[in-house]
């Protein structure tokens, strides 16, 4: 008889030959958890787990009003948001003091902020408007206008769209900085769900002048001056609470904080939430805001861990890549994805929509396809539409799956 395990495995080697990845599989890769729970080897490998953002020099600089709201209410501050409350289970008095360091702390890890620029620049705005609405950001992101009579799905639309940051985002950025943002996303967010849509650095301000135009973002703002003793204060929470488990290149002083370390991923095998994703986490534990639905896919992952340690084949490696990418908002692929009808009419040309990728590694050669995501493309006569560039480190491994997964059709 076979060992339990092997058999396990070979069962679970069966079923991976014809599945998809799992809703459970996808969070739990988004949401970072191995980063806390050390996975094995193969099941790192497999997740592929999507990279925090970037703090001090490399990150983006965000007001201190914003980040003190963030750290307070992450959801609520940024809807969307894959930030766990870090301060959930800390008392009342000492979550604001704690709060009050972390944000002295960020503050001082930053560069000097960008040169900041008034928002009522008409012509700018406006083109804005125009460069938002066509280059592709609404293939992701929820449109501020409407094709003449489609006014009524707008609503509908924006509930199926990326977060864009809620009404906060006017005190997270200035226009220099957002105009930073966009004009380089991978150097603060490497993980590439936001990527280059090669802007110029005017395009990339008439952008930041048209999101901030209702807010107060470039607007003069509260003077805010380092307090060291708060700032060393900050870096000490930022230790203890774990904060460096995902944002990895932090600039942190020495410190003797000592954490426990948390249970490993494989014996994360919980039949209810608990933990980090309980109603109510107990001790040192951060809290996600998750939906039930959320919850339930993340337990049926972590009850199916066997599934974790078998490669994904080439075409399961490529659909995963697409869906966290959100590829599958311009292209299609063996009938998945494509741009919905009411995204269709932002194009300039209806007719000449993104390509299809079914049986794209058939067609084209590795490099064809590699200086394409690596270099990006813009947008055709008759259609403003541009082809992101993703990071090559997210990149890499799509025009060798492609050939492996199209090869037939050669």
């Amino acid at each position: 008889m076979l060992p339990k395990r092997i058999a396990t495995l070979l069962i679970a080697s069966a079923a991976v030959a014809s599945a998809e990845v799992t809703p459970g599989e996808l969070l739990i890769a988004e949401m970072n958890c191995v980063a806390c729970h050390e996975p094995s080897a193969a099941t790192a490998a497999r997740l592929a787990s999507r990279p925090s953002p970037r703090l001090g020099t490399n990150g983006v600089n965000a007001g201190a009003e914003w980040l003190r709201a963030f750290l307070a209410n992450p959801q609520k501050t940024k809807p969307g948001t894959l930030m766990p409350d870090m301060l959930a289970t800390l008392p009342l008095e000492q979550r604001e003091a704690a709060t009050d360091a972390l944000v002295h702390f960020l503050v001082s890890i930053q560069r000097p902020a960008e040169k900041t620029q008034p928002v009522d620049e008409a012509a700018k705005s406006t083109a804005g408007s125009r460069l938002y609405h066509e280059v592709g950001c609404v293939q992701c992101h929820q449109p501020f206008t409407a094709p003449a009579g489609r006014e009524s799905e707008l609503a509908e639309l924006a509930a199926r769209s990326v977060p864009l940051g809620g009404p906060e985002i006017a005190r997270k950025y200035s226009v220099g900085e957002l105009a930073r943002f966009l004009k380089d996303p991978l150097q603060s967010r490497p993980g590439g769900r936001m990527p280059s849509q090669m802007l110029t650095g005017e395009e990339a301000e008439s952008i930041a002048m048209f999101l901030l135009k209702e807010g107060t973002g470039g607007q003069p703002a509260t003077p805010f001056s380092v307090d060291p003793a708060k700032a060393a204060a900050g870096a000490g929470y930022f230790a203890s609470l774990q904060c460096t488990k995902c944002h990895t290149d932090a600039p942190l002083p020495p410190t003797t904080v000592q954490v426990p370390a948390a249970k490993r991923f494989e014996m994360l095998r919980a039949r209810n939430a608990a933990g980090c994703i309980a109603p109510n986490p107990k001790g040192n534990t951060a809290r996600f805001d998750l939906t039930e639905r959320q919850k339930t896919v993340i337990l049926a992952g972590l009850r199916s861990q066997e599934v974790l340690e078998i490669p994904l084949t080439a075409e399961q490696q490529i659909r995963r890549t697409m869906t966290t990418l959100n590829c599958y908002a311009c292209h299609s692929r063996d009938r998945r994805g494509g741009i919905s009808e009411l995204r269709l009419e932002y194009l300039g040309d209806r007719q000449k929509t993104p390509p299809s990728l079914s049986g794209v590694g058939g067609k084209l050669s590795q490099d064809a396809i590699r200086t394409v995501l690596a270099s990006g493309k813009k947008g055709e006569s008759g259609n403003s539409l541009r082809m992101p560039i993703f990071g090559t480190a997210n990149t890499e491994h799509l025009p060798v799956l492609f050939e492996e997964a199209d090869a037939p059709q050669k």
